[in-house]
């Protein structure tokens, strides 16, 4: 009875640290933060760069990059979910990012990553789903050889000022372009403000 009673508490502290290690919250520093996951098996090092989409945060729509990461997780690809700095909040309402900030944040994150313990540098990739893949696509385009594989999860491309100036955001942007901000209603989600900054940021 003695030794079941020391062995239970054992048996559950194992379990918890085993569990908690899946995910660990970090602080990348410049403000940035993420969610650091390793492998729940074996792991040679593979690992990949999770980047969200506009107005969001690390876990990305309907959970759908946390997911990726629990899946990426079982199959022994180490992850980092980033909340773009500005960003990084889906509640968030005052955007205070541009898409330089993005693409800073994207080789920090990557920084960050290739010095952790057990990464294979070389072994490296990046995943971005639609304005995160826009973001993924600058961030290897800037130093070609950071990243192993680009991975575009419904991306964002092309002249991307003449997209985010056009459609659902023209007012907006001419809006901001006058103004200095501009407010955009995401219809069943929520109503942004974006600054000139922002619209700005997406020239070239």
């Amino acid at each position: 009875m003695i030794r079941r009673n020391r062995w239970v508490p054992l048996m559950t502290l194992w379990v918890a640290v085993t569990l908690g290690a899946a995910e660990v919250r970090v602080d990348l520093g410049h403000g940035l933060n993420g969610a650091w996951r390793r492998p729940d098996a074996a792991w040679n090092g593979r690992t990949l760069v999770l980047l969200h989409g506009f107005a969001d945060d690390m876990d990305g729509a309907a959970d759908l990059l946390k997911r990726l990461a629990g899946d990426l997780a079982t199959n022994g690809i180490a992850s980092l979910r980033i909340n773009f700095r500005g960003e990084g909040d889906r509640l968030r309402t005052n955007i205070a990012s541009t898409f330089t900030t993005r693409v800073e944040d994207a080789a920090l994150a990557t920084a960050f990553v290739k010095k952790q313990e057990g990464v294979a540098k070389d072994r490296v990739g990046v995943l971005g789903w639609s304005l995160g893949g826009a973001t993924a696509i600058e961030s290897a385009a800037q130093e070609p050889g950071r990243y192993r594989c680009v991975v575009l999860w419904s991306s964002a491309s092309g002249d991307l000022h003449a997209g985010i100036t056009s459609g659902g955001f023209a007012a907006t942007a001419a809006q901001a372009d006058k103004e200095g901000a501009g407010t955009l209603e995401i219809p069943g989600w929520k109503t942004v403000t974006l600054r000139r900054e922002f619209f700005d940021s997406f020239h070239g």
